[in-house]
């Protein structure tokens, strides 16, 4: 079993690992594991994301698969020509081929929890291993 404590892992400006720094969301890597038989396949990604009031986490396609599932906060998320308007406990799920951008339209920061599914790769970060 792996065991993570938020407190206890560094926050990082996501941001800046995205070429944009300043625009107001901070990342934590709670866990990154390899699964499939072998470690082949597949790698397992969690990540903490707080976004600041007003902020905008700009429009992006990524390389793996995604949910994003709401733990606090209220968020817009484009995606195409849809909108949504999400809330505590609610989730969205982007493939690898879809375009979207996500905002907080709240007062308070946005937490939510992003869950990530590589296909094809090995661990890229040193994730802590947990207690």
């Amino acid at each position: 079993m792996i065991v993570q404590r938020i407190n206890e892992i560094q926050e990082h400006d996501l941001g800046a690992l995205l070429g944009k720094p300043d625009i107001g969301i901070k990342s934590r890597q709670l866990l990154q594991e390899e699964i499939g038989k072998n470690g082949q396949g597949r790698l397992l990604d969690f990540k903490y994301i707080i976004i600041k009031p007003g902020m905008v986490c700009p429009s992006h396609r990524n390389d793996y698969f995604e949910a994003n599932i709401i733990i606090s906060g209220q968020a817009k998320i484009k995606c195409g020509t849809q909108e949504y308007v999400l809330g505590e406990g609610d989730l969205a799920y982007a493939d690898t081929s879809e375009l979207y951008e996500l905002v907080n339209i709240g007062n308070l920061p946005l937490k939510l929890l992003a869950v990530n599914v590589y296909e094809n790769k090995k661990k890229i970060v040193n994730a802590p291993k947990g207690k």
